[in-house]
């Protein structure tokens, strides 16, 4: 594919009442609502052992959106379950992250948190 055609192709996602059009990583959103940035409040549990299990963390704010809320550990996107608009979940690799902490926010699109919290692995 030519950098042209990869320029030009564009794909549409529909999410509730607005739609959001992604072009060259740019958004641009139709319709009567768009989403707005979500606020972390907090992080439950906010420890674990490097090695132990896995981990469900569950985070508390305002602003998730079901099928648009993500969880960023660090740079990685977590996979993020969606309970309401105030909390959502992820599992945390306590066996593949190394031993420090760990900057945990959520994101709606491109909109992200401008309150993130600290996850610590002893």
């Amino acid at each position: 594919m030519t950098t042209l055609a990869r320029y030009h192709r564009q794909r549409r996602v529909t999410r509730g009442s607005w739609k959001a059009r992604f072009t060259n990583q740019k958004i641009n959103y139709r319709g009567s609502t768009k989403p707005t940035a979500p606020t972390l409040t907090s992080i439950s549990p906010t420890t674990g052992v490097h090695g132990a299990a896995n981990q469900t963390v569950t985070c508390t704010g305002t602003g998730f959106v079901s099928g648009l809320t993500h969880v960023t550990v660090g740079f990685i996107d977590m996979a993020t379950t969606f309970v309401s608009a105030t909390s959502v979940t992820f599992v945390m690799p306590l066996s593949t992250l190394v031993a420090g902490t760990q900057s945990v926010n959520v994101r709606n699109g491109t909109l992200f948190s401008t309150t993130p919290k600290t996850y610590t692995i002893t």
